[in-house]
């Protein structure tokens, strides 16, 4: 090429500053479209990701069946409470024969229990007096 040639190509290709403003302009507005458009995107995909109407009616029902159950379980075991309290003074131990039968059968055991731990222990004593004369 020649150097005239060369020194106007270059110059062709060269931008001039209105060329130059104008390309700042359409980056800034470039950049701006792309940042609009994420920030929608963004919104777009928390709206996605939150509950929807029916998910948080089955959450705030379970939640409350949860409440309701505790309630009456506790309730249930106040009420059982109650009525043992009240069976157990309405019978009292004169009224209720065969609570006093069961004890009375555990005391005459007990007693021929111990007799019979005595007698071994009498055995066992004469056993060892035995084995030592020997």
């Amino acid at each position: 090429m020649l150097p005239d040639a060369e020194a106007q190509f270059k110059m062709d290709n060269i931008p001039n500053e209105k060329v130059l403003s104008h390309m700042t302009n359409a980056f800034k507005l470039e950049n701006t479209l792309k940042n609009v458009v994420i920030r929608r995107l963004a919104q777009i995909r928390e709206l996605k990701n939150k509950r929807n109407l029916k998910e948080s009616v089955e959450l705030i029902m379970k939640k409350n069946q949860e409440v309701e159950a505790k309630k009456r379980r506790k309730l249930k075991k106040k009420i059982d409470r109650e009525y043992e309290t009240r069976a157990a003074g309405e019978a009292g131990e004169e009224k209720d024969a065969l609570y006093n039968r069961v004890i009375s059968n555990m005391h005459r055991l007990l007693k021929v229990l111990t007799s019979h731990s005595q007698a071994v222990d009498s055995l066992e004593r004469k056993l060892t007096e035995i084995s030592a004369k020997r």
